[in-house]
């Protein structure tokens, strides 16, 4: 489940809840992991202060909200020969989405330039010609028929926010490119590493027993983008949770760190002490000490569980590391899942299946490799602890099992009850997983004549209407004189209000009389006393 405080809060988070009420056996492998690489590429962005993804959402709002200008974009992609894309929306809570955009970017760049090139002041038009011009002769481009369409582009009618934003486009695109493209270099070559763990749990296939070992890999290939390689040899995940990455001895020197054959040769043909330059590979250190040290934090890279899942892999049936590890699995992890007496038999289990070599051809699908072994009938007790770490969710997917409501949660249908939602959900799992529908799933050649009909059913629901609607009119009733005793007490309120705000006024008047009568005889007692 996710990492959040609501899911797993120490004191009233789901996961305590069901412990504590439901499952005391409860097993925590940790959150889902490829949540915890999204923070991590959060992490890594932040040293830019979000100078990118302020690009990609102005880029968005350019040609999302006018059809003419993503004409416009797509005329010039076809004319200096650029597959042509829509600009794509960054979605801040899924960071990883910057690595896409960025690979866009750097792809329509040149079409880019061309674009916002007609927004630019006449002094920097003459400043930038050259930018345009080399586009046009490195591409093989008569340049005149891209000023036809760069005129109808400066002619169309801009709002004040259209214009603020294609002066923050033409400066970021054209008058501090070099920062964009170090920038997109960075972002392309030090995201893959995490999209490629992202995509590879997120597929569909059960992966739980190789989750140790690829988050240990990303981890490792991550550190090697900018710390010497000789310390990270022999780094093991126990020494990978309590290891430091300031130390200059052990990170490479920044014009070393890797950060993307693109961002590298634009270096190499500027001056080394270049503002630009600088500033870049300052952020880009920040960047990945920030990425690892959150990695480090998150990832349960040296989760003693995770690491025994690794045993249900075929490839570890008849290895001794694997019999160990499926025997800590047995016997401590899953423990609960076997009845008394039968931890002896979990162990002659072991043995046999350590020497087996009737099932020592190694098939990838791991779901596939356990149905096999289970089909022999030689090891039940193994095959109901292989079940119980298969079903593990371990990414994204967890996510997928609620998707089937996707239809049916919308703001036309706010006011169902958790009954209804939980009946369609049934439904609609039920359906997904016979990969049917509900007019193929319940289909009757003769309706009249089938025997199969479920006469109760059929009842129940000419009825469901009625009792919904009486439902409805119990809660309707129920929230009347809800308002109508909100309404007495509000009156109530109102009134004492009123009374104490008369009472009030009252009372002030009769002070200021008695005030202003003090005052009366205070001055008639002195005029006395003066003619006497």
């Amino acid at each position: 489940m996710d990492s959040c405080g609501v899911m797993r809060g120490n004191k009233n988070g789901v996961e305590t809840r069901l412990r504590r009420e439901k499952a005391p056996h409860l097993l925590d492998v940790d959150g889902d992991s490829c949540h915890h690489i999204h923070n991590s590429s959060k992490k890594l962005c932040e040293p830019f202060a979000r100078y990118l993804e302020s690009l990609f959402n102005d880029l968005h709002a350019d040609f999302q909200y006018c059809s003419e200008y993503a004409q416009f974009l797509e005329e010039i992609c076809g004319m200096i020969s650029i597959k042509y894309s829509k600009p794509a929306r960054f979605i801040p809570h899924r960071w990883l989405s910057a690595y896409d955009i960025s690979l866009q970017t750097t792809m329509l760049y040149d079409a880019y330039v061309i674009f916002y090139y007609p927004f630019l002041s006449n002094e920097d038009k003459k400043t930038y010609k050259e930018v345009t011009e080399k586009i046009f002769a490195d591409r093989g481009v008569s340049a005149d028929g891209v000023k036809k369409l760069q005129a109808k582009i400066s002619a169309k009618k801009m709002t004040d926010d259209g214009k603020q934003r294609k002066k923050r486009m033409c400066l970021k695109i054209l008058m501090t490119d070099i920062t964009t493209k170090l920038q997109l270099s960075f972002y392309t070559s030090k995201m893959q590493i995490l999209k490629q763990y992202v995509l590879l749990f997120q597929s569909a296939d059960t992966l739980v027993h190789q989750l140790h070992e690829q988050q240990f890999k990303t981890f490792k290939e991550f550190l090697a983008c900018f710390m010497k390689a000789e310390h990270l040899v022999t780094l093991t995940p126990k020494t990978a949770k309590t290891m430091t990455f300031g130390n200059p001895e052990e990170v490479l020197h920044p014009m070393s760190m890797y950060i993307g054959s693109a961002a590298e040769e634009i270096i190499m043909k500027l001056n080394k002490k270049d503002s630009n330059v600088r500033t870049f590979l300052s952020q880009a250190q920040d960047a990945f000490i920030q990425c690892a040290a959150q990695m480090q934090k998150t990832l349960p890279l040296n989760n003693r569980t995770l690491k025994s899942l690794a045993a249900i892999d075929p490839a570890l049936a008849n290895h001794s590391q694997g019999t160990k590890m499926l025997k800590r699995l047995a016997l401590e992890d899953f423990q609960h899942l076997l009845n008394e007496g039968e931890e002896e038999g979990v162990r002659k289990e072991l043995l046999q299946y350590s020497t087996d070599n009737t099932i020592s051809d190694v098939n990838n699908n791991v779901v596939e490799w356990w149905a096999r072994v289970q089909a022999k009938g030689s090891y039940p007790l193994l095959c109901k602890v292989a079940t119980a770490c298969l079903s593990i969710f371990h990414g994204p997917a967890v996510e997928s099992s609620f998707n089937c409501l996707g239809d049916i949660v919308d703001s036309k249908a706010a006011s169902m009850e958790v009954e209804t939602y939980s009946a369609y959900q049934t439904v609609r799992y039920a359906l997904k997983a016979r990969h049917t529908t509900a007019m193929a799933y319940f289909s009757k050649k003769d309706v009249n004549q089938n025997a199969q009909i479920d006469k109760h059913m059929c009842v129940q629901m000419r009825m469901a209407a009625q009792r919904y609607k009486k439902v409805q009119a119990e809660k309707r009733e129920k929230k009347g004189k809800k308002l109508k005793s909100v309404k007495s007490v509000k009156e109530q309120i109102q009134n004492v209000s009123k009374m104490d705000y008369d009472n009030h006024v009252e009372a002030e008047m009769a002070r200021a009389k008695k005030r202003v009568m003090k005052e009366k005889l205070l001055a008639l007692a002195k005029k006395r006393k003066i003619s006497g």
